[in-house]
């Protein structure tokens, strides 16, 4: 007995599944039935959990779990506000452009105090650690330009 025959068998006897078979060039594709998903109140609970249930990031620094999408629940953590809005650089921008062009007030009417409180803090530290590897950079690049002047001045005297 081949496998078609075996899968037709079991059919007749009132078996579900079917053994899924590779056509032959010139034959359709055996239909393969699935059971239908479990609507008991269990079933419901276990559907929901895989497919509509939000996991939260948690947060190392503070411990808290980030929602991606609403404002944090911490409206005090500075951490949680820093997180949020470094996840969503569209945002900033936006609300970068309206309070260059609009003002703070703007700002405040139109996401609330506590946003425009946190969205200050957040740039006050962006440009802080702008201008810090700023610093940084040029006392590297003039720490590099002294190692060449004495190298340089080196290689004069030992040639002299």
């Amino acid at each position: 007995m081949d496998i078609k025959e075996e899968a037709v068998s079991r059919c007749d006897e009132g078996d579900v599944s079917i053994i899924p078979t590779e056509p032959t060039p010139g034959e359709p594709a055996a239909e393969v039935r699935q059971e239908p998903p479990d609507l008991s109140p269990a079933g419901l609970r276990k559907l929901r959990g895989q497919y509509f249930t939000v996991r939260h990031i948690p947060l190392e620094a503070c411990g808290h779990k980030m929602d991606v999408i609403n404002e944090p629940r911490h409206r005090n953590c500075e951490n949680c506000w820093w997180q949020f809005l470094n996840f969503h650089p569209q945002l900033v921008s936006t609300v970068d452009e309206a309070w260059r062009e609009h003002g703070k007030e703007f700002v405040i009417r139109l996401r609330g105090r506590q946003f425009a409180k946190m969205y200050g803090r957040f740039m006050a530290t962006v440009i802080a650690l702008k201008e810090q590897e700023k610093n940084a950079l040029q006392i590297s690049e003039s720490a590099s330009q002294e190692i060449r002047q004495t190298e340089s001045d080196g290689t004069n005297s030992i040639q002299g």
